[in-house]
C-alpha cells in the first residue's frame, strides 16, 4: 500500500491502492480535493495540504464520480444539509429534470441520501458522511461492489482512520461513538435510565419502511478475502428512504 496508509491499521494485498492512485485531470482533482474535505471526518485532511490522492476519501470519489457530479455535490456546500431537486437545480443553473437524473444516479451510488426528516416531510436529498452513510450504501449495493471492490477498502478504513488519535481517549463502552445494539423493548428495564433512541419502538414510530438488508461488515469483509466466513444476508435491518434501485 501506498505510504499515506497509515500502517498501524490493517490491510492487505487485496485492498485499493495497490500503487499509487493520481487523478489525470487536474481539474477534477481540485474538485475532488475540494469535495473531500467537505466529506472527511479526518481533521488533519481538513487542514490546507492535507488531503493527498493515496487517501480514501480522495479515491473513492475520483473513481466513483464524474467531474459534473462532483461539481453538483459542491453545490451542497456542506455535509448534512437537506435539499430538494428544485433547489440543487436552482443552485447549478440546470432543469428539475436534469437535476433529478444527476441525484439519481447519486443515490445509486450510495454517495447521497434521501429521506424526509422535515416538517411536511417532503422528500430531501443530503450528502452523508462515510461510515454510517455512504460506506454502508455502496457495499451493500447488489452490484456496485462487484465492478469496484474498492469500497470494501473504504468501508475498512473510513471509521478507523478519523479516530486513530482519539481511540485511546474513548472510554468502555464507546461513548456514543459508532454503533449500537438497539435492545428489544422489554430488555430494557423499567428503572433503567434510557433515551428515545435506544429503544426500538422509536424507530417503528419513526419510519413507515423497513427491510431486511445484507450486513455490509460481513461482505466487505468477504470481498477483502477476511472475516469469519459466516453469511452476509438479511442480518441488518434498513428503515426509512434510501432512494431508487436502478441507475
Amino acid at each position: 500500500m501506498p505510504k499515506e496508509v497509515n500502517p498501524r491499521i490493517h490491510v492487505n494485498d487485496r485492498d485499493y491502492p495497490i500503487r499509487d492512485h493520481r487523478c489525470k485531470d487536474p481539474e477534477k482533482r481540485r474538485l475532488v480535493k475540494k469535495l473531500a474535505v467537505m466529506i472527511t471526518d479526518n481533521i488533519p485532511r481538513k487542514l490546507p495540504g492535507g488531503m493527498h490522492e493515496n487517501h480514501m476519501d480522495f479515491w473513492i470519489l475520483d473513481n466513483m464520480l464524474t467531474k459534473t457530479e462532483v461539481k453538483f455535490l459542491l453545490s451542497f456546500i456542506k455535509r448534512r444539509t437537506g435539499l430538494t431537486t428544485g433547489e440543487l437545480a436552482s443552485r447549478n443553473h440546470i432543469s428539475k429534470a436534469r437535476a433529478q437524473k444527476i441525484i439519481d444516479h447519486l443515490l445509486w451510488i450510495g454517495i447521497l441520501e434521501q429521506n424526509r426528516d422535515n416538517a411536511d416531510h417532503h422528500i430531501q436529498y443530503l450528502v452523508p458522511k462515510w461510515v454510517v452513510g455512504s460506506g454502508e450504501y455502496m457495499v451493500e449495493h447488489p452490484t456496485l461492489p462487484d465492478k469496484h471492490p474498492e469500497v470494501a477498502t473504504m468501508f475498512n478504513l473510513a471509521p478507523q482512520e478519523p479516530l486513530e488519535l482519539a481511540a485511546k481517549l474513548v472510554p468502555p463502552g464507546g461513548a456514543g461513538i459508532g454503533m449500537h445494539v438497539i435492545p428489544v423493548e422489554k430488555a430494557i428495564d423499567a428503572s433503567s435510565t434510557s433515551v428515545s433512541v435506544e429503544h426500538l419502538s422509536h424507530w417503528i414510530d419513526k419510519y413507515d419502511t423497513f427491510c431486511s438488508m445484507v450486513c455490509a461488515c460481513r461482505k466487505a469483509q468477504r470481498i477483502r478475502g477476511e472475516g469469519v466466513g459466516d453469511i452476509e444476508g438479511h442480518m441488518c435491518i434498513g428503515v426509512g428512504d434510501i432512494g431508487p434501485g436502478d441507475p
